[in-house]
């Protein structure tokens, strides 16, 4: 924001009072959401207090003081209230409902007043005629105390975030990175004009959806399903480990409640992190404020001078990130429930090593944060299908959770990072939607899209993990990272594929052992829809995993074995399903590529999961071509460029090799006018057991895979503009000169034949 910008909104401020000057402030994003929420909604506070009165799920004794407050704040809110501009006349709302089940969550009414006189406070703005000193109107238990206190602390944090700006010389705007605009063909790449961090904050809580409450709100008809997120007590999620791995499936989870004392900034603390004298990478924000040093942020510091940095008033910006944290498998107890790749990585270290390495690749799971107050990450994803639980120890950090408009967690769209998204881009809240939640010391936090503000001196401990339940995200994920790399990540980590590929080792050695039967295991996908679901987009990963890795690494021999190991393991486990269990379809499909598939009322659990690999392959058909014009846009000269070029032989290579099959043009040509490209099908059904199926011949079915004419014998293919082409395949006339030889090598071990653990 410029001074002149600055003056002018401050002029604009002066002629008003209270509630309304603090409306209007440009500070608000720095308060917890709810009281951003509160200043700047367009309701009366009497409306909005009601609205909020309606539920809690705060304990016993939050509840009892709230009561008291309530009392206290009436009597003093009441009198003051009324010199507000507008006047209000009572707050009477905020006391619980006659008849309500819940009492009325009164500690988070009084954050919200409070939130309120800080705000106008601290832009030194006409307010109330006196403060409010609680303490002395009401008797306080100490427990009492120590929630007021943690509101007393807001004052010095925002003054403390005002100084973190001053990082930049007399406001010095940041130009930001290119942003690709438009979609499909005529994408042209254009530069934003100069903006400072504050208005990217600001077009981030532009896509705060104001009226998406994470809890339940009867009067207005919403819910969880309208929220990304879902809070859940430590004791809760520890006593329910099913539930809480379930939950994650369909939210982020906001852990709270856990008994630990946060720590100080301190160079005893960082030492928990490592040597404070050592050399490592961080980044200095205020390098972007100069041409000569914007592209390359990255600097060599101790975290001795970054902790000296951190107690400077007007220090620099500072952001450590993934800094090694050598660890043992569950350094984090909410992560020993979502972690489903460690428990598969002890099932199967019995495994022999020309398999798999058996080094537990700890450096790419476990990892620390440290930042300077201030420090801001823009809107990413973590690599490879990761989930993220990061455990604040010291300070807070503001999460922003994004999601593109009218999408659900269970899309897989190839052209999720097409069009608008690049590194530093600006989400439209035309396009995208968002939630925040304040992280203090004692939460825990498992991620999607996200920023990062913060707020505080913060040391952070951080993990990622492959959950069970989330598989078909981490697949698409993986294959985002693969096609894009870093346009979407800053850092790689290619080691983490053989954690996938030994998860599906587990399934198989797990759930086809009779005698174990195994499906109590907490990280074994139940033999539902999901689970099912679950277990294919893994085993399509493996499939294709030899067409795919070219884009990240070059293949060992060790890899391609463990690939052919893992897809065995797959296809003996999709045959050992087969014989047990049959799908019951019950309504329409999910997308639109499922759609079109035959309308029958049963499928063989084999059939549906080839129908699948073949719409998989096809989908990154389609996604290799759609990235390798972006790469070629963005003159990326990298050896991918050949990867992505080769894919589609790669494709019917691996589907040759393992399933026998090769995907015919008509059956690529169609996918290319299906709205909503997604890498997944995912029809609805019931998984039966054959056994409960009184009458099985009232479901006999064709074979859906040959039904859409997909499994058929080699013949030449059409490029998607419907041209024909040679068995290299075609993206652009001028491109072809750049295709080069494909390897039609493959290895005796890649075979499809019954994987023996």
């Amino acid at each position: 924001m410029s001074t002149e910008a600055l003056q002018f909104e401050n002029a604009y401020s002066e002629n008003l009072r209270g509630y309304s000057a603090a409306k209007q402030s440009s500070l608000v994003w720095s308060l917890p959401v709810l009281c951003r929420q509160f200043l700047t909604t367009p309701l009366d506070p009497e409306k909005w207090f009601r609205m909020r009165a309606v539920t809690s799920d705060q304990d016993r004794e939050i509840l009892e003081f709230g009561k008291a407050m309530g009392r206290t704040l009436k009597f003093v809110a009441d009198e003051s209230w009324s010199k507000g501009d507008p006047p209000k006349d009572s707050i009477d709302f905020i006391l619980p409902v006659r008849g309500m089940h819940k009492s009325a969550n009164h500690l988070d009414t009084l954050v919200l007043v409070k939130a309120m006189d800080i705000a106008a406070g601290f832009l030194r703005l006409p307010t109330r005629s006196y403060y409010p000193s609680f303490g002395k109107v009401i008797k306080l238990e100490n427990s009492h105390v120590g929630y007021l206190k943690r509101l007393d602390d807001w004052p010095r944090k925002l003054e403390q975030i005002q100084t973190s700006f001053r990082m930049y010389s007399e406001r010095t705007s940041i130009p930001l990175l290119a942003v690709v605009l438009g979609r499909d063909e005529g994408e042209v790449i254009l530069h934003n004009n100069e903006v400072d961090d504050r208005e990217m904050i600001t077009a981030w809580n532009d896509c705060v959806v104001l009226d998406n409450p994470r809890y339940r709100l009867p009067e207005m008809g919403k819910g969880m399903d309208d929220s990304m997120i879902t809070t859940m007590a430590h004791s809760v999620a520890m006593d329910n480990p099913s539930a809480t791995l379930e939950t994650f499936r369909n939210y982020n989870i906001y852990h709270y409640m856990r008994a630990r004392h946060p720590l100080s900034w301190s160079l005893p603390n960082l030492s928990l992190v490592g040597n404070v004298d050592s050399l490592r990478e961080v980044q200095d924000h205020q390098r972007r404020a100069s041409k000569e040093t914007k592209d390359n942020i990255n600097v060599n510091m101790s975290l001795r001078e970054l902790f000296e940095e951190g107690l400077e008033q007007e220090g620099r910006v500072l952001n450590a990130l993934a800094l090694p944290y050598l660890s043992s498998f569950y350094p984090y107890d909410c992560s020993s429930i979502l972690s489903s790749h460690c428990r598969a990585f002890e099932h199967t270290s019995d495994m022999p090593a020309d398999i798999f390495d058996t080094t537990y690749p700890v450096s790419a799971t476990s990892f620390w944060l440290v930042a300077t107050k201030g420090a801001i990450s823009y809107m990413h994803c973590d690599c490879h299908g990761v989930g993220t639980v990061v455990e604040v120890l010291c300070g807070r950090k503001l999460w922003y959770i994004f999601r593109r408009r009218g999408s659900s967690a269970d899309d897989s769209m190839i052209e999720e990072y097409m069009g608008d998204w690049a590194p530093g881009f600006i989400p439209s809240p035309d396009e995208w939607e968002a939630e925040v939640v304040l992280l203090e010391p004692g939460s825990a936090f498992p991620d999607t899209h996200h920023a990062v503000l913060t707020l505080e001196n913060s040391i952070v401990k951080g993990h990622h993990i492959y959950a069970t339940t989330t598989l078909a995200k981490s697949v698409t994920g993986w294959i985002h990272t693969c096609m894009l790399e870093y346009r979407i990540a800053n850092v790689l980590h290619p080691e983490l594929h053989e954690l996938l590929l030994r998860i599906m080792c587990h399934f198989y050695r797990v759930m086809t052992n009779d005698d174990d039967k195994g499906f109590h295991y907490l990280e074994i996908p139940e033999m539902s829809r999901n689970g099912l679901l679950d277990i294919i987009a893994l085993g399509n990963l493996c499939i294709f995993s030899s067409a795919l890795l070219p884009c990240i690494e070059e293949s060992p021999e060790q890899v391609k074995i463990a690939i052919a190991t893992a897809t065995g393991a797959y296809l003996s486990l999709i045959r050992y399903l087969k014989a047990r269990y049959r799908l019951i379809f019950l309504s329409s499909p999910e997308n639109e590529a499922a759609a079109k598939l035959p309308r029958v009322r049963s499928m063989d659990i084999g059939d549906f999961a080839v129908s699948s690999a073949a719409h998989f392959g096809r989908s990154l058909i389609y996604y290799s071509r759609m990235a390798y014009k972006l790469r070629m846009r963005l003159h990326d000269d990298s050896n991918v460029l050949h990867a992505l070029k080769s894919m589609k032989n790669e494709v019917n290579a691996s589907l040759n090799t393992f399933l026998h099959i090769d995907l015919t043009d008509e059956f690529l040509y169609t996918y290319k006018n299906e709205q909503k490209k997604c890498l997944h099908l995912r029809p609805v059904f019931d998984v039966r057991h054959k056994e409960d199926i009184l009458d099985l011949g009232i479901y006999n079915a064709c074979d859906m895979f040959e039904s859409s004419q997909a499994s058929v014998k080699h013949m030449e293919m059409k490029d998607f503009d419907g041209k024909e082409t040679d068995n290299e395949g075609s993206f652009d006339e001028e491109e072809q000169s750049q295709s080069g030889d494909q390897d039609e090598e493959n290895s005796e071990d890649a075979s499809g034949s019954e994987y023996k653990p």
